[in-house]
């Protein structure tokens, strides 16, 4: 399988560079000692398990980054299927508040509701679902 070294590097550097890591930051939150970063950054590819955590340190999509590494082939999705799976991974690398989440939820349930017929949700189910109040009371009337 071919290596796209490059690539991952310069994703990890652009990730470090947005975080003002260095690469001993990038070491602590991987759990390596900082000379292995350094050879990542410059000649040593990652193994998966190390791409693995490399991406959860910096946030990033762990198929995309397995792909830069030469560990998988890029699957050839286009489509509908290719969209969802982009947006999976733009969710991957957000930052979820319960307000952000809640937002998100809202949008596309909204956007399911639309497409198979159901009717909107009302005010009190959609605070339930947010966790704002009780859907039903805890005793029976």
């Amino acid at each position: 399988m071919a290596m796209e070294h490059g690539a991952l590097v310069l994703w990890m550097k652009r990730q470090m560079e947005r975080r003002g890591w260095s690469g001993s930051d990038l070491a602590r939150a991987v759990g390596v000692d900082s000379s292995v970063v350094s050879r990542w950054l410059r000649t040593r590819q990652p193994d998966p398990a190390s791409v693995g955590k490399i991406a959860f340190a910096l946030g990033g999509d762990i198929d995309e980054l397995l792909t830069m590494a030469g560990h998988r082939t890029k699957p050839a999705l286009d489509g509908a299927e290719g969209d969802r799976l982009h947006l999976i991974a733009l969710i991957r690398q957000v930052h979820l508040t319960p307000e952000r989440s809640a937002l998100l939820i809202d949008l596309l349930d909204g956007m399911r509701r639309r497409d198979d017929g159901s009717p909107p949700e009302d005010e009190r189910t959609r605070a339930a679902r947010a966790g704002q109040i009780a859907l039903f009371d805890a005793e029976p009337r």
